[in-house]
């Protein structure tokens, strides 16, 4: 696709044109017959024989003669090729007055061929031509001084002597005047009279005219924009091998702009130009293959093409053949060549190879972790507003990972990418408020960031936003709202919540969230909850006991507390089939307690035992308390252990008992003394009573009345007020 600036040195052509287009023999009347027959035999290509007739007429300055034989050492023709001999004899036509030869001379100066390049005499010699109006004269001298070469740069120059030869019809210059048109060089801008220039030499033929009138009518530059117009133009360039015209053209197939679309076609041209080393064709290729677009979907031509736009140094054909090395398609699985290609792109500034590559520098994949590199690379790509790389960047820094650790930093970074709609990086800066990492702690702020978050159905953000109305703000009616909106088996916590919610809830709060059909459907629910004919929980468990169904439509319509706890028993039990020990240990409650005239202490004995056996230390503690007042002391000894391991002051006192008594193990004083130690350091006057009456005694430790005041002045500073009265006596 033409889209930029390029002029073509239109004296790289003048050699070959203006040699074909001598006029005439100039006449001398002697050699006529010998100089015809040398021009024959040179037009024949019998060479060695117009070289013989010719250099004879030459060495006696003919200038027909002397140009032919110019012409003849550049290219070889018949003779060894010798630039110097050709620049010989450009000279002499040139300094008898020829303007052909002038011109020549000129070019011969331009590049350097026989004489060493000196762009002041090719100005020179130029300008002797141009001044009496020789059209490719005139084109040579506008390109060095578009150039600058031999002369001060000078655009208006540049245009001016275009402007003499494309008025002659020199179609170099045609299409040179009007790209200075196009882009407002040494003229004003003018796009109308660069389409009327383009026009002239695209008539012609003219292969990069023709090219660049397509690009305005593709633009509407100048022209109305035609699609057609602009696929007609492409055509013709294209046709004659124009690369940029053949990549356009199949673009234009691939969309269908100005053309029916073709995949085939679009395939057909990207293939002309990426054959003669096009790099946008070779992407295009590789992406038509990848896409399986006119051709069968094929993973390894795609990367062939990729790879080869990527060795010319296309971006995007490196990140995508980093991309295909990365997850082994089209190529085997090598983190080390997606490295390598990531790095090229990187380094052209490419924004998302930036970031992969921090990716793999701080993971480690494909090269050794370095989490300074990594935050060199997301820094580049964050700079650029890449949102993902600003989020890691700002969790390296949280982290202190590669850096110093710095929550401002990581603030300001988490802030860009959140503003930018970055939903991790809104979840991020919810966290850091919430918790008051490196900033004051902020729960309208974390508020804030998960609202936005759940705003874009990130559950994790919704279930903190949820959180936070629940034991910050206090809006539980919100809480409910948000917590229900949460998958149940992903977020069995939200699912205790409710349960709590929904237990402590007023009865206004729950008619203020529970809908009418809610209600309707809650009346038929037979679905979570054993039976105590069935006491083994189905996958779903039982939610209630089939003989209450009957009497539920009546406990919805008036909304009175059964409601609250069935809701609560619904919720908990949600939680329950996920394990959470306080939802077992709630639902084991409401099963304790019943609802209606029913209750079923057996299924409640059952949670509160799983309950405590994911380490729930309440549930724990009650177990213990439960099998002590049935006189089960060995399983009232094993909970009162668990629960005491966990620091519980009224199991160490319990445990303490125990063996204090000798229940169902052997008498252990000394162990009884240690247990109340540690529950009276926990702050449990009756353990302080019981040590002050031991050391008061001297029956199972050694009497001692001063640590016996000790302890009973605890208990008497815990409000005992019988330990008061004790410690009195003792003073």
């Amino acid at each position: 696709m033409i889209t930029k600036k390029n002029y073509f040195s239109t004296t790289l052509f003048i050699l070959t044109i203006v040699i074909a287009i001598i006029p005439s023999p100039f006449a001398i009347a002697n050699n006529l017959s010998k100089l015809e027959l040398g021009i024959k035999a040179f037009q024949e290509k019998n060479y060695k024989a117009a070289y013989s007739l010719l250099k004879p007429l030459a060495e006696k300055d003919n200038p027909n003669a002397q140009f032919y034989l110019a012409k003849m050492n550049f290219y070889g023709l018949g003779i060894t090729k010798n630039d110097a001999q050709a620049f010989s004899w450009f000279k002499k036509v040139a300094e008898q007055g020829y303007l052909d030869g002038q011109t020549n001379l000129a070019f011969m100066y331009e590049n350097g061929y026989g004489t060493p390049q000196d762009y002041v005499k090719a100005v020179k010699w130029y300008q002797k031509a141009a001044e009496k109006g020789y059209v490719y004269a005139q084109a040579g001298l506008a390109y060095l001084y578009l150039q600058g070469y031999g002369v001060t740069q000078d655009y208006a120059q540049a245009a001016e002597w275009y402007q003499k030869a494309a008025l002659q019809g020199e179609t170099n210059a045609q299409v040179a005047l009007g790209t200075m048109y196009q882009y407002g060089d040494g003229v004003i801008q003018d796009y109308v009279k660069a389409a009327e220039w383009y026009q002239k030499a695209a008539e012609k033929g003219y292969v990069y005219a023709q090219a660049r009138l397509a690009y305005l009518y593709l633009k509407g530059y100048g022209v109305t924009q035609d699609y057609a117009q602009a696929a007609e133009w492409y055509q013709k360039a294209a046709l004659q091998g124009e690369t940029n015209a053949q990549v356009t053209l199949g673009t234009m197939y691939q969309h269908g702009d100005g053309v029916i679309q073709d995949y085939a076609k679009a395939i057909k041209w990207f293939r002309k130009a990426a054959e003669q080393q096009h790099i946008y064709a070779q992407a295009n290729l590789g992406q038509m293959y990848e896409q399986g677009k006119g051709v069968q979907q094929d993973y390894f031509q795609a990367f062939s093409w990729y790879k080869k736009a990527a060795q010319q140094g296309d971006i995007l054909s490196q990140y995508n053949v980093a991309n295909m090395s990365f997850k082994g398609e089209g190529t085997e699985q090598d983190y080390s060549k997606a490295f390598y290609w990531y790095s090229q792109a990187a380094r052209q500034g490419f924004d998302e190879a930036q970031f992969n590559l921090g990716k793999m520098y701080e993971n480690g994949v494909g090269t050794k972790q370095n989490y300074l590199k990594a935050i060199e690379w997301y820094q580049k790509a964050a700079k650029q507003q890449h949102i993902y790389a600003q989020n890691n960047l700002a969790t390296l820094y949280q982290k202190g990972l590669g850096v110093k650790q710095n929550f401002q930093e990581a603030i300001s970074w988490y802030e860009k990418a959140a503003d930018q709609g970055n939903v991790n990086a809104q979840f991020n800066l919810g966290n850091i408020y919430l918790n008051g990492q490196g900033t004051k702690q902020d729960y309208n702020k974390a508020t804030y960031w998960f609202q936005r978050a759940a705003e874009q159905n990130l559950d994790m953000a919704q279930f903190n936003l949820g959180l936070i109305y629940y034991q910050n703000h206090k809006n539980h009616p919100e809480a409910i709202k948000l917590f229900q909106k949460l998958p149940k088996q992903n977020y069995p916590y939200a699912a205790l919540y409710l349960g709590n919610l929904y237990r402590n809830a007023t009865i206004n709060d729950i008619k203020k969230i529970i809908k009418k059909q809610e209600m309707k459907e809650l009346s038929y629910l037979i679905e979570m909850f054993p039976t105590e004919e069935n006491p083994s929980p189905s996958p779903t468990m039982r939610m209630f006991f089939s003989q209450w169904i009957d009497g539920y439509m009546t406990y919805f319509q008036s909304i009175n507390i059964q409601s609250k706890f069935l809701l609560s028993a619904k919720w908990y039990a949600y939680a329950a089939q996920k394990n959470i020990p306080e939802a077992l240990f709630n639902l084991s409650l409401i099963y304790k307690e019943g609802l209606g005239k029913h209750n079923n202490i057996a299924f409640a004995l059952k949670l509160l035992k799983q309950s405590a056996s994911l380490g729930y230390l309440t549930a724990q503690v009650i177990l213990g308390d439960i099998y002590m007042k049935n006189q089960n002391y060995q399983e009232a000894r094993k909970w009162y252990q668990k629960s005491a391991n966990q620091g519980d002051a009224s199991s160490l006192f319990n445990l303490g008992l125990i063996y204090y008594k000798g229940l169902d193990v052997k008498k252990n004083t000394k162990q009884a003394i240690t247990l109340m130690k540690k529950a009276s350091q926990a702050g449990l006057y009756q353990a302080q009573v019981f040590l002050g009456d031991a050391y008061l005694s001297g029956k199972i430790v050694k009497k001692d009345i001063n640590v016996a005041k000790k302890y009973f002045k605890l208990a008497c500073n815990n409000n005992f007020n019988e330990a008061c009265d004790q410690y009195k006596k003792l003073n």
